[in-house]
């Protein structure tokens, strides 16, 4: 009896906080419906494609040009592709490898490939034919390129040669990136994730302030939202600070190696928890109790977690191009700049100079949530009218 009582009272208070209950009954279906909706066109994968390749005459009309026809072959992947969601390629060709390696490097391509001048020569003679990859081979999006682009390119030779195997795939890593290990790959997402995680002090903070009625008395005294929210994220921002330091201390005494400057990445991360706090804040300031900001703050957590690519690359649709770099809705997500500048940091070498978009957008992101949380605390708080 003692139990059905107990369960009975539960049932209420569930009925009490009805809220509470949907949002952790949606939450997995939600991204469920969010991946499925994402990866239901394919993903398209940007390659460059470096053609030396010289014609030649055979028997056949017209000249032989096996760099030209496999450039087509390459952009016509998806269709090649079984099954209902296709590898695309997009295929770019660029003049030298010193623009293709520019490509890799900004990370506007995750493949370069390179047909050798001998091409059609080796092809039209029924003899191996051999073509390079390059690019970053500790990416997701460079193996999952480079294995489309071969079994395209073995499909074709194989073809042209009436041989089962005759190409030989030559894997060149981009500079730099063959000298790390999983371990220094790794520590970039941890990064982000360390600072992801203030998401939950954040709007807990506020929330318990709100349950103890110290957000009442504060009223009282007349202060603004943001004199609240600056007061409160320098806490959090000490707490953020020495997370990072330590974190980053932990990793080098692990022997983590960055091939570009720590002081940077450290700049990129901290950036990145003022924004995750401004988030947390706001969360915070919609929820009247500490429970309820714990549930609140899954979403935003998740959201950060599962798509701005600091658990594993999700594909990223794009709206608008400014100054060369695309951005889409995801990049209202803090982590997705966060995850992009530590990537060009700490695995492809560049400095802070490289990140400049990365680290704008992460200042733009920060004072918004930041504008955004001071008009929920005021509505909902801290007018003198309020409840």
């Amino acid at each position: 009896m003692k139990t059905l009582a107990m369960l009975r009272s539960s049932m209420q208070q569930g009925r009490r906080d009805l809220l509470t209950v949907a949002l952790s009954l949606v939450f997995a279906p939600l991204f469920v419906l969010l991946y499925a909706a994402l990866y239901s066109e394919g993903v398209t994968y940007q390659v460059a494609v470096i053609n030396a390749d010289r014609p030649v005459t055979t028997s056949a009309t017209p000249p032989l040009d096996a760099g030209s026809a496999l450039v087509a072959a390459l952009s016509r992947t998806a269709s090649d592709q079984p099954g209902p969601v296709p590898v695309r390629l997009a295929v770019r060709t660029v003049a030298d490898r010193q623009a293709g390696v520019e490509l890799l490097r900004r990370r506007d391509v995750s493949l370069l490939v390179e047909f050798p001048a001998d091409l059609s020569r080796q092809v039209a003679r029924g003899q191996d034919a051999a073509i390079t990859l390059e690019g970053n081979p500790t990416d997701q999006k460079y193996l999952i390129a480079a294995i489309a682009v071969t079994q395209t390119a073995e499909t074709y030779v194989a073809t042209a040669t009436g041989r089962s195997s005759p190409l030989t795939i030559s894997e060149r890593p981009l500079t730099g990136t063959d000298a790390l290990s999983d371990f220094d790959l790794s520590v970039g997402g941890l990064m982000v994730f360390s600072v992801i995680m203030l998401v939950f002090l954040a709007s807990m903070s506020v929330a318990r302030d709100v349950e103890s009625g110290v957000m009442r008395r504060l009223r009282l005294t007349g202060m603004r939202a943001t004199d609240y929210l600056t007061g409160t994220s320098g806490m959090l921002l000490l707490v953020a600070l020495t997370g990072v330091l330590l974190t980053f201390a932990t990793a080098l005494a692990c022997g983590f190696h960055s091939n570009g400057p720590l002081w940077a990445a450290i700049l990129i991360t901290m950036v990145t928890a003022l924004s995750v706090i401004g988030v947390g804040l706001m969360v915070g300031g919609l929820c009247r109790n500490v429970g309820q900001a714990f549930v609140f703050a899954n979403f935003p957590l998740g959201l950060m977690m599962f798509l701005s690519g600091a658990v594993f690359p999700v594909p990223a649709p794009t709206a608008v191009t400014l100054g060369g770099n695309e951005v889409g809705p995801f990049d209202l997500i803090p982590a997705t700049a966060a995850v992009n500048a530590l990537n060009k940091i700490m695995v492809l070498g560049q400095g802070l100079t490289q990140v400049t978009f990365e680290l704008t957008e992460l200042v733009v992101l920060s004072l918004l949530y930041f504008a955004l949380g001071a008009v929920v605390l005021h509505r909902r708080h801290l007018r003198i009218s309020s409840r």
